[in-house]
């Protein structure tokens, strides 16, 4: 628990190595966390009165199914993105994993279906 706490420390700090699982691990769940954190904002700004910046439609049971897909969707492209070595375990890298996490995973099926069709496997 104290390796875990030093560990957020450190993420904290902008100082957390990329060579530990620890760091993977505070990596996608500080991503999950900021994941959710954008979506409650995005409920606030329509409970006043704006439209939804990630064009969400809010309600008693559409904003906690968005709130787990966005948490999972971060948490993936988080984890993607750290076992290929594109992001360093930092809060900047985590809140800009879960902003765009919609359009890297897109992204990451355009390529594998180019590789694919490139190979003729479909």
């Amino acid at each position: 628990m104290e390796r875990l706490a030093t560990a957020l420390d450190d993420f904290i700090r902008f100082k957390l190595r990329n060579d530990d699982w620890l760091a993977f691990v505070v990596f996608v769940i500080a991503s999950g966390v900021i994941g959710v954190a954008i979506v409650l904002l995005d409920y606030c700004s329509t409970a006043l009165g704006r439209p939804s910046a990630l064009k969400l439609s809010h309600g008693r049971r559409t904003t906690p199914t968005a709130m787990v897909l966005w948490m999972t969707g971060s948490m993936l492209a988080a984890s993607l993105g750290s076992l290929a070595r594109v992001f360093e375990p930092t809060p900047l890298a985590a809140v800009l994993t879960s902003l765009t996490w919609r359009t890297m995973l897109a992204q990451l099926q355009r390529i594998s279906t180019h590789a694919a069709r490139a190979r003729g496997e479909e």
